[in-house]
């Protein structure tokens, strides 16, 4: 009976009881809530930075400088790489950088800038499908990267073109940059001639290449600076 009382005992010495037990959730709650807390504030702050980069971006952008603005608009994405605004004023701002290379030399550097910029400017149209900027920034670094490209490749490209544009406007008839986009592919679609001008019809399709005219164009761009 001794020997079983001693073990009863210990039994009781390593088994929590109600309250020890509901004392251990209490604390653990505790924990992380205030875990939580800490991690809240955390995530708020990293989004308020991206903004500040964003808006710190602009700034300098519309002071004409555009290597700052982008430097910002990387730094917004570095903390959140999802960012629709980040990502087409990054694409946008690489845009312009490419435009300072002139066409008339080959430049890898210009390359480059173009590819990014159409890497960024899809990720903006994921992150928000139905803003417009970011479809505009997508037909944008399309067409730029294009007119660097043989024409088969161009003509490749031009639906993508004409189809982000369109979207951009159904979405903003007023913008003006996408009036622009389609009036140089209503150009570029009629400077093509003999074998290049059959693939463009086989490839767009008789439909679509037969509403590209200079009509249209001239009226594209007339538009665009209406606006």
């Amino acid at each position: 009976m001794a020997v079983a009382l001693v073990l009863d005992q210990q039994g009781d010495h390593h088994s929590l009881s109600r309250s020890d037990s509901d004392a251990g959730v209490h604390t653990l709650t505790l924990i992380l809530g205030g875990l939580w807390c800490f991690a809240a504030p955390a995530d708020s702050l990293l989004a308020q930075q991206a903004v500040d980069h964003i808006g710190l971006g602009v700034a300098a952008v519309q002071a004409h400088d555009l290597r700052t603005g982008l430097a910002h608009f990387e730094a917004a994405l570095a903390v959140d790489s999802t960012s629709y605004e980040a990502n087409w004023r990054a694409a946008i701002a690489l845009l312009d950088l490419g435009d300072q290379i002139p066409d008339s030399v080959r430049s890898p550097e210009r390359d480059s800038l173009y590819a990014r910029a159409e890497l960024l400017a899809a990720r903006a149209v994921t992150a928000d499908s139905g803003a417009a900027e970011g479809h505009f920034a997508l037909a944008a670094a399309v067409g730029k990267a294009a007119l660097h490209m043989g024409k088969k490749e161009r003509i490749r490209r031009a639906r993508v073109i004409r189809d982000e544009a369109l979207r951009t406007l159904a979405i903003n008839p007023r913008h003006d940059g996408a009036y622009h986009i389609l009036g140089r592919w209503n150009a570029e679609i009629m400077r093509l001639s003999g074998f290049s001008r059959f693939f463009a019809k086989s490839f767009l399709g008789a439909g679509i290449f037969k509403q590209a005219s200079w009509g249209e164009a001239i009226a594209d761009m007339e538009k665009a600076v209406e606006l």
